[in-house]
């Protein structure tokens, strides 16, 4: 319960807020027993006028957490319009359930509504929410602030088990908090909460088990619809302390006042961006496009540099290296595919999908060969049939490789449907970096179908745990000229998933067909490469000799800055992007990741030449001794 003292305090806390001038827009001041909506938290934790350094970076932007939160898929999970038009169809599909289905995956999409009303003992309905502007406000800021650390990790906070206290407590990242000034004004006390900056935390919905029914409503069994906390667990990530935030909520780069009430505190550090980016550019177009039929409380603005800070993330994701070689008259492409994020790629709900597309061009134009072709609506040529095998060679256009999960009933065949799936008939999914098959919770977020007997799948020389795969490509071509063009693209949304859930006649079904159809659903390219192709291989760079690797580099990967060790003075360091372009000379032994014009370098990969400063230009391989690839990360 509400102690005695904040119970004083909250009158004093509205003239407060009305006398501060602030202005949180059109974010919801709505306020339950337990939440506040997102427009109270915004009078303090925006900039003001009043304190011009409160919560702007150290170039003087806004990074305050509102404004970062509001273009995001957190923020407007309750509105997100597939998620409810895929809700209604599952209630279509099984109407004997479809209170508990409505209850239950309002549990993180409309968190404050749907716990407001277990704590009256009652289910939520989306009726319910969608005329309530505080179960609106999504994932707030008064839901994640407020989960209690005491189940974190364990099974049962899984599936949207976070548990929120009673006493209005706000746990934070920072000791000894300067907390009267919002306990006057809102009621709520911060504390230090270590467990705020912990994988856990996110787990609690990002962990998400659904039922198995059959055509009778009868539970048969659960699935693991989505898994990323658990593929993170079992990958060499948590050994060294990269937490989900530290990917998803970066820190800035100096300290920051939180607050601009009162005026002058002192700045703070950490600071975490509240970006919480993914890959789902498609959805934030969406919301983005029908702002006003949806109520988002986000700007054109706000989505514009979410979407921007999404592929962003995405081609920070994976890389894609293609080393050709002639067999007689067949084109022989081994493509590889790594696999940086900290959990599967692609992770979370299964409409998503990666995949490969292998062009083959004459200099003319004249395409050869082309598989993971697509057209206009962002549907695959070849490959868009329900399931499509993983392959370790391919041989023809009208074979792809896709990297994603797909459903399966008990009988075996391919669903959409949540409740009716009880299994996964292919999984291949890249996992992380460390991942194997029998490490913490493997059987939660495991491979399934051909890739379980890919050796080139999640291994490498170390065996299990590389975190790529490598797929090999025999093209029957004939010597001659070419151009060879790989890759590597996603979709969060992918046709054949909406083509079936368009099959059920329910208004938000309806409505988001309207917002789908007038949306370009291309696939976003998370890496390429591109490499000539003569009688001998070459690349459309200067190419890169064979050089012993024998240069020592630290660390690596790389995301800050590499350090070479270097014992000869009258050397100089080079360092070349894999298609031999000159990206930097260094001046000294250590790399700060930017190239000659001081921008930061794409992720990917790196070599490193030691060469005598006379050497001259690139095309004097022979006198470089030493050399080392480094992996620059996001």
């Amino acid at each position: 319960m509400q102690s005695p003292l904040k119970l004083v305090l909250l009158p004093v806390s509205m003239a407060v807020v009305l006398m501060s001038g602030q202005s949180a827009g059109d974010l919801p001041r709505d306020q339950s027993a337990l939440f506040s909506g997102s427009g109270n938290c915004a009078s303090c934790h925006t900039p003001d006028a009043q304190d011009p350094a409160a919560l702007r970076g150290a170039d003087g932007s806004d990074v305050s957490p509102p404004s970062f939160w509001r273009g995001t898929m957190m923020a407007n999970a309750a509105k997100d319009p597939l998620w409810q038009a895929k809700v209604s169809a599952e209630v279509a599909a099984n109407p004997s359930l479809a209170e508990a289905i409505e209850d239950k995956c309002s549990t993180c999409h409309a968190p404050m509504g749907r716990t407001e009303a277990r704590e009256e003992g009652r289910l939520y309905s989306l009726a319910e929410m969608n005329a309530d502007p505080l179960a609106l406000d999504g994932v707030s800021c008064t839901v994640c602030h407020q989960i209690d650390p005491d189940n974190l990790g364990q099974d049962e906070s899984f599936s949207g088990g976070y548990a929120i206290g009673h006493d209005q407590t706000i746990y934070g990242p920072y000791t000894e908090p300067f907390g009267w000034p919002m306990l006057a004004m809102s009621g709520y006390e911060p504390v230090f909460g270590e467990h705020m900056g912990s994988s856990e935390l996110c787990a609690t919905c990002h962990t998400l088990f659904t039922d198995s029914v059959d055509e009778t409503g009868q539970v048969t069994g659960r699935l693991p619809e989505q898994t990323p906390y658990l593929e993170w667990l079992n990958s060499s990530y948590p050994g060294e302390d990269i937490q989900c935030q530290t990917c998803h909520m970066p820190v800035e780069s100096a300290p920051v006042p939180i607050a601009n009430t009162p005026r002058g505190l002192d700045a703070r550090a950490p600071f975490y961006r509240h970006e919480f980016v993914g890959g789902n550019a498609f959805m934030l177009s969406v919301l983005r496009d029908n702002a006003e039929e949806l109520g988002v409380t986000a700007e054109t603005v706000h989505f514009d540099s979410t979407i921007a800070r999404t592929r962003r993330m995405l081609a920070s994701s994976a890389t894609v290296t293609a080393e050709p070689i002639w067999d007689g008259d067949t084109l022989e492409v081994a493509v590889s595919v790594q696999n940086w994020s900290g959990h599967k790629l692609p992770t979370g709900y299964p409409s998503r999908r990666v995949w490969l597309e292998v062009k083959l061009q004459r200099p003319s134009g004249e395409t050869v060969f082309h598989s993971g072709a697509w057209n206009a609506s962002g549907s695959l040529l070849a490959g868009e049939g329900g399931l499509e095998p993983h392959r370790d060679v391919i041989r023809s256009e009208n074979q792809v490789q896709i990297y994603e999960s797909v459903l399966g009933t008990p009988s075996g065949d391919v669903t959409y449907g949540l409740l009716r799936a009880s299994q996964y008939l292919k999984d291949n999914r890249i996992p992380p970096v460390g991942w194997k098959a029998d490490g913490p919770r493997g059987e939660d977020a495991a491979v399934e179908g051909r890739a379980t007997s890919d050796g080139n799948f999640n291994r490498g020389a170390i065996g299990e745990g590389s975190g790529s795969d490598r797929v090999t490509y025999r093209i029957p071509a004939g010597d001659g000229g070419y151009l060879l063009e790989v890759n590597l693209l996603y979709q969060s949304v992918r046709p054949n998933y909406v083509a079936d859930l368009f099959g059920y006649d329910t208004e938000a079904v309806d409505r988001f067909e309207r917002m789908y159809e007038a949306t370009e659903n291309a696939p976003e390219r998370i890496a390429s490469t591109a490499v000539e192709v003569g009688a001998s291989v070459s690349t459309d760079g200067p190419g890169l000799p064979k050089l012993p690797a024998n240069l020592q580099v630290y660390p690596n990967p790389a995301a800050d800055g590499v350090w070479i060790n270097s014992d000869r003075r009258d050397a100089q360091v080079v360092v070349f992007d894999l298609l031999g372009r000159r990206v930097r000379t260094l001046s000294g032994v250590h790399w700060d990741l930017t190239d000659t014009a001081g921008s930061r370098v794409s992720p990917g990969l790196y070599l490193v030449v030691q060469e005598p400063q006379s050497a001259g230009t690139h095309s004097a391989p022979g006198t470089w001794p030493r050399s080392a690839t480094v992996t620059v990360l996001r």
